[in-house]
């Protein structure tokens, strides 16, 4: 009898819950004043990016012409994902498109500045993206890599010492 009992309350209560997702269907009116909004939902993928810097070794003080300082790669981690790469060119001391840095504990002395440029590897062909600090290279066909090389100017290397050189590496967004 409990069981009957349970089984007819249960039948009941669906019976009644039922009925209240259900609506009436409107036989008579209009509708008016309609209105679409429409939104641009962007998905992005993530990007991760290596650069790796590699110097040249046997580097001699007086060499003469562009010689090759560090040769570098950026790369996106991500598997199968490219983009536009770019590269950030710095002018420095009125010098455009050219890098200048000291040997360390040799700030401003001109026997230990070393002026370089950044060439991008593999003929890419580039535009330039402006910012405050110099402008990036910014190569026109989506690629997952970029390879690029940093060199002297053709006066050559200066006195021997340690010098930082460095790059920057960025996607372009359009």
């Amino acid at each position: 009898m409990k069981m009957k009992t349970r089984l007819l309350t249960v039948l009941v209560a669906a019976g009644c819950f039922s009925q209240m997702a259900v609506a009436d269907d409107l036989t008579t009116g209009s509708i008016t004043n309609q209105t679409t909004q429409t939104a641009t939902v962007t998905i992005s993928q993530p990007i991760t990016l290596e650069n790796t810097l590699i110097p040249e070794t046997g580097l001699k003080t007086g060499q003469s012409g562009m010689i090759t300082l560090a040769t570098g790669k950026l790369a996106i981690k991500e598997s199968g994902v490219k983009a536009r790469l770019a590269l950030l060119i710095k002018s420095s001391e009125g010098e455009p498109n050219t890098v200048v840095t000291y040997a360390t504990g040799h700030e401003k002395d001109d026997n230990y500045k070393l002026t370089y440029s950044i060439g991008i590897g593999d003929a890419a062909v580039t535009d330039d993206f402006k910012v405050p600090d110099g402008n990036y290279r910014v190569v026109r066909n989506e690629s997952s890599s970029l390879n690029y090389v940093l060199q002297s100017n053709s006066t050559g290397l200066p006195k021997a010492g340690y010098y930082v050189v460095s790059v920057t590496g960025a996607v372009y967004n359009p």
